[in-house]
């Protein structure tokens, strides 16, 4: 199976669940090693993990490293739950 940005931010998110840090920086590092990200759905699976645990300051970390990193950017993304599009 090839790894494209889908699978690689499910796992990316089935890691965070599962409260592997280490499965969790593996995937990330792997994604910008093969080119696949982190994009902004990989930043919003672990902002919204991390907030959903009550980790604050690693939750802000993430936030302003996404708001560094993909600044300018104007990516779109189908939101799956609700049918929306998204920058």
């Amino acid at each position: 199976m090839t790894m494209n940005d889908d699978v690689y931010n499910m796992v990316l998110r089935l890691y965070m669940k599962w409260d592997d840090g280490d499965g969790v920086r593996k995937t990330w590092e792997e994604m910008e090693r093969n080119g696949w990200g982190p994009d902004r759905r990989s930043y919003t699976i672990m902002i919204h993990e991390n907030f959903e645990k009550r980790e604050k300051p690693r939750t802000e970390k993430l936030v302003s490293s996404m708001n560094i990193r993909l600044k300018g950017r104007t990516e779109k993304h189908e939101d799956v739950e609700g049918g929306r599009t998204s920058l």
